[in-house]
């Protein structure tokens, strides 16, 4: 992604909205300028943020968007100007406003640290992160795109907001994750569901895993070279070799891996109906694990 700057500097005979500061020039957001257009109306409010940076906003949109009137600031008293200082860094009010309006904040490259901030400062200003964090929403896709890199990050913050579909997404990039180096602020951060959750998420694909590999090759029709006694040489590899494989079972564990493992059992065998047999079985067990849940 392009980086975009979110603020520029212009001076201050330039505004169009809201009393003079005193400095000879203001930052002013890119997106949320006087001449914005993002609504049909020009906008008649200019919040401040904690750095200086001025963003000139709708407040129909603002009250629209928050349940506690951006934190119980808005509306404004009559007799006040409409600005209105808000406690919040620019790049991370950048995010927070975007997200109030709907838009995607992808163009100005935040990173995952400024996103989770915005996250946790969203319910301040009354926008329920359950609400801009889902599948329709933009936020959702530029949170999405970290969890491949940061996933435990990810899903811990999807966890302390009760963000399921985030969560969700992100679990399939927790398979190879130790659980038990997860610290107790971490487990305390995203929640006991949630942690409840990718351990079963572990749990289950292990004992699916333990059970598909518990079972042997089922036996074929006797022939004049291969009985029943011929074929308790195929029921001996596979328990040889399975049990090999079950020492190594990990929740993230490949259908490729699991091929080469059970690969060498056939070099032990001779009867050609016993090789089939295994490979049918083998083949039915990679079926089995690449059609397992890969999420919580």
């Amino acid at each position: 992604m392009s980086r975009h700057p979110a603020t520029s500097t212009i001076r201050i005979q330039d505004q169009q909205l809201g009393p003079p500061l005193a400095a000879d020039s203001v930052s002013i957001s890119t997106t949320f300028h006087a001449q914005n257009r993002l609504r049909d109306q020009p906008p008649n409010i200019v919040l401040v943020a904690a750095d200086g940076v001025q963003f000139y906003a709708h407040l129909s949109t603002l009250l629209a968007s928050s349940v506690n009137g951006f934190g119980g600031k808005l509306p404004l008293p009559s007799d006040r100007d409409a600005l209105l200082h808000v406690p919040i860094s620019s790049d991370i009010f950048n995010i927070i406003l975007l997200t109030a309006y709907r838009l995607s904040c992808a163009d100005f490259s935040p990173s995952f640290e400024q996103l989770r901030a915005a996250v946790n400062l969203m319910p301040m200003l009354g926008l329920p992160p359950s609400t801009y964090v889902t599948h329709d929403q933009p936020l959702y896709a530029v949170l999405l795109s970290y969890a491949s890199h940061n996933p435990f990050d990810v899903y811990i913050l999807a966890g302390s907001h009760d963000l399921f579909a985030l969560a969700q997404a992100t679990s399939s990039h927790l398979l190879s994750k130790q659980l038990d180096t997860i610290s107790d602020e971490e487990a305390v951060a995203m929640g006991s569901v949630y942690l409840k959750r990718l351990f079963l998420l572990h749990h289950n694909r292990t004992k699916t895993l333990q059970r598909l590999l518990g079972v042997p090759p089922p036996p074929h029709e006797g022939t004049t070279t291969c009985g029943s006694r011929g074929q308790q040489q195929l029921t001996s590899a596979w328990a040889h070799t399975s049990a090999s494989i079950l020492w190594q079972i990990r929740p993230d564990l490949s259908t490729f891996a699991i091929q080469s493992m059970l690969r060498p059992v056939e070099a032990e065998l001779t009867c050609e109906r016993c090789l089939t047999a295994l490979r049918a079985h083998s083949q039915f067990i990679i079926s089995e694990w690449a059609a397992e849940k890969l999420t919580i």
